[in-house]
């Protein structure tokens, strides 16, 4: 029999590995028990089904008998789905972080099986020291160390994870301070939307370019309190963005549909795997941009996004499937790359050199494949500017050109069909899907598409039937379900993020479907969110109280890839208040921002999605900037538990500049200026002979982005308190920091953050994280 545990998974992801030699465990007590009755540590790895890196360790490490022996002999192997479980993800990421200074997929994590904190990470290690890349340790050498480390030297271990679990806490805590929303709040929101404008290839920071559609969204939601000026800066970088993204390889031109990042600055190779959560809150943008700027183009974007939607990513029952493979056969892309043979032997020869034209597919072509450099280059198909423009260049009308290419795009699309496709990942994520459809009813109201309707219908009563479990008070929303050989395989219960969004999909199809008891759903899912995440006094954590499995609750107000479930859920209530007009629901809308203001105020595009509803309510007048005019205290931390809040002035921690450009042995410095009030002190980096407390720390933010390291040159503080063990920073200083390039892939929106554990002379407040305002580019500095 087969000590392998995975092959009742739901999460294809797991079931990629059941037939692996590794005896693994899906995340289970069970699998905690075993290793406690072993007396090994855990080793947890972390992955999703279309991450590139996870199949090559799964292929080099996984899959061999030696290797797998070794992890048997020495650990109880857990195997995790990040997307069915992105709470249990989340904390993990924060804690290699935390201690590498990086993050990533595969996620590689020890744990100890009593306590279930990490005391130590990395990402994807190479097999064995002959395969070991620069700087990496091989991963038969990292497990042999774990081994020893925990025979022989267990205290120094659960030490170190006791640290890291505290570092992790306060960095996903989340503040709780109040803060007034002004329009000063939304103009710092633009402002910084503006600063990372890249001018000339367009999007938001350098390379790699990741869409991040909630930062044109809140532009938009800003465009209509901006005066004239601001105005025409704001829609150019949205325009220019918009249209960057549509034209070049972000967008599949022969199938439609967006992919997950581009590895350039230009929008030219993408990371070919592609989100549903991508597509769906791409499809929204691009349908609202239609109608403001009045725009056929990306109304037309809109509509073969829901052509893709609904030609590859519909599974049996209406819901929508999770995501499509980056690699064929170990090969990214592989599917979607053209040359001029391909070219020739699926068009006739004139058609061939039109596309070739209109595509930019040449011999040379603009894609090798980096893991493959004896393969032959090929060509991402981009179209290289606006269908009004390409069209003038060919000495065609913009319909003509609209129109050929079409024919085009159907012979090609056929043609590659017949080529072995990438795996989907078909498992129904409720959050993803009501993602979807909201952008879907979007597209169906603004386009008048019906399509897009249909689609969301389907999807919408998918969720009602397979991911809502239980009539009226008890509700519960699964995370996803699976369609199995047994019928429908349910995977966990939800997080935060799948309340908000399925509730936000409720309440678009209410518009969209007037058929449909959709705002009673929506409602029960709310009630439903508020009692089993909320806080008592309008905010919410990110998993239920009784969710007995993490070391951590983390409540989550900053968007990464997709929006946290504090912006989601802001946004549900804010949505609903202004559907019903009941002035219940709209008080509930107000407690809820009023627990999101401190980060709101402090950082709004890091929560640009909860930035952009609030935004959107107060221009449909469901109340004004007074309402949200909050005096410190009025919500979060009650006087009794910690009355020094109200009083304590903020710490001010600024940068000597605004951007980082770093690329392979181009490493880049900048000063930090902290200045503390008088009264105050932070722990030092270093403490000294003191536990519990927080040093300082200069870093990434969790899970903002990967491929790069930071360090500082900490001062050693002084010493404070009787016995002087313990060292502390006061007054006015500067650190240097440097960032350089890692061997991991560039990934998401790298984002420097100071963490800190600011104290008086008689109490220490909780530790706080912030952002500083430094974008954090790749390439080479001039």
């Amino acid at each position: 029999m087969s000590q392998n545990r995975l092959a009742g998974a739901s999460s294809p992801y797991l079931l990629q590995h059941a037939h692996n030699p590794v005896h693994w465990w899906p995340w289970c007590d069970e699998a905690f028990e075993e290793a406690r009755r072993r007396d090994v540590p855990v080793f947890l790895s972390i992955g999703y089904s279309t991450c590139y890196w996870c199949h090559v360790m799964e292929r080099e490490s996984f899959e061999d008998e030696g290797i797998a022996r070794q992890m048997n002999d020495q650990f109880v192997c857990i195997k995790l789905d990040r997307e069915e479980r992105p709470d249990l993800d989340e904390l993990y990421m924060a804690a290699t972080i935390t201690l590498t200074g990086r993050g990533g997929w595969p996620m590689s994590v020890f744990l100890d099986p009593s306590s279930r904190k990490p005391f130590w990470c990395g990402t994807y290690f190479p097999p064995r020291p002959t395969e070991r890349l620069a700087g990496m340790p091989a991963f038969t050498e990292v497990m042999q160390g774990m081994t020893d480390a925990w025979v022989s030297r267990r205290d120094e271990v659960l030490e170190q994870s006791e640290k890291l679990a505290d570092a992790v806490r306060g960095q996903v805590s989340g503040s709780r301070t109040p803060a007034s929303i002004t329009d000063a709040t939304f103009a710092d929101a633009v402002s910084a939307l503006l600063q990372i404008y890249d001018t000339t290839d367009g999007g938001f920071g350098g390379a790699p370019k990741f869409p991040q559609p909630s930062l044109p969204e809140l532009l938009l939601s800003a465009r209509p309190a901006a005066d004239e000026a601001t105005r025409i800066l704001m829609d150019r970088a949205l325009t220019h963005t918009l249209d960057a993204m549509a034209t070049g390889g972000l967008f599949d031109q022969v199938g439609g549909g967006f992919h997950r990042y581009c590895v350039d600055a230009t929008w030219t190779v993408p990371h070919f795997e592609k989100m549903l959560y991508d597509n769906a809150m791409l499809l929204g943008l691009y349908a609202r941009a239609s109608r403001t700027f009045d725009d056929a183009y990306y109304a037309h974007i809109a509509r073969r996004t829901v052509a893709f939607i609904k030609r590859e990513m519909v599974v049996e029952g209406g819901g929508l499937a999770s995501a499509l493979d980056a690699e064929v056969d170990g090969r990214e892309g592989l599917n979607y790359l053209w040359s001029p043979i391909d070219l020739g032997a699926c068009l006739s020869e004139d058609d061939a050199a039109f596309a070739a034209n209109v595509y930019g597919v040449t011999k040379a072509g603009n894609f090798q494949d980096p893991h493959h450099p004896d393969a032959p280059p090929a060509t991402v198909a981009t179209l290289g500017g606006r269908p009004d423009v390409r069209a003038r260049e060919l000495d065609l009308s913009e319909s003509e050109l609209l129109e050929r290419i079409a024919r085009l795009n159907a012979t090609m699309l056929a043609h590659r069909d017949t080529r072995k496709q990438p795996g989907r990942d078909d498992k129904v994520i409720a959050m993803w899907n009501g993602l979807a459809i909201d952008g879907l009813c979007a597209a169906a109201d603004l386009l008048d598409d019906e399509d897009a309707r249909a689609l969301a219908v389907g999807a919408g009563r998918f969720l009602a039937e397979h991911v809502l479990v239980g009539e009226g008070d008890p509700t519960l929303v699964r995370r996803s379900v699976r369609a199995g050989d047994d019928g429908v395989v349910t995977g966990p219960d939800g997080t935060l993020e799948d309340y908000g969004a399925v509730a936000l999909g409720f309440l678009a199809l209410a518009k969209t479907d007037s058929e449909g008891a959709w705002r009673e759903l929506a409602a029960r899912v709310i009630d439903a969110a508020v009692r089993r995440f909320g806080d008592g006094i309008g905010g919410f954590y990110d998993t239920p109280e009784r969710a007995g499995d993490l070391f951590v609750r983390a409540r989550t107000t900053h968007d990464g890839a997709t929006p946290s479930g504090a912006s989601l859920v802001t946004a549900a209530l804010l949505r609903q208040a202004a559907m019903s007009g009941d002035e219940t629901d709209r008080d509930r809308a107000l407690n809820a921002v009023q627990a999101i203001s401190g980060p709101t105020a402090t950082t709004p595009v890091a929560g640009a999605m909860a930035t952009a509803a609030i935004l959107d309510a107060l221009s449909e007048n469901l109340f004004t900037l007074e309402d949200v005019d909050f005096a410190p205290g009025e919500v979060g931390e009650t006087p009794s538990e910690s009355p020094l809040l109200p009083k304590i002035p903020p710490i001010e921690i600024y940068a000597d500049t605004d951007r980082v450009i770093v690329g392979e042995g181009h490493p880049a410095a900048l000063n930090v200026l902290l200045n503390i009030p008088e009264g105050l002190h932070l722990v030092a980096s270093d403490p000294g002979e003191v536990d519990g407390m927080q040093p300082f720390r200069i870093g990434l933010l969790p899970g903002s982005g990967t491929g790069v390291t930071v360090y500082a040159d900490y001062p050693r503080g002084e010493p404070y308190g009787e016995d002087g063990k313990l060292r502390v920073y006061k007054g006015r200083f500067e650190i240097t920091v440097m960032v350089e390039r890692n061997h991991q892939d560039w990934a998401g929106r790298p984002m420097l953050g100071a963490s800190y554990q600011c104290c008086t002379e008689t109490e220490c407040l909780p530790v706080t994280t912030v952002e500083l305002d430094v974008a954090v580019d790749e390439g080479t500095p001039a």
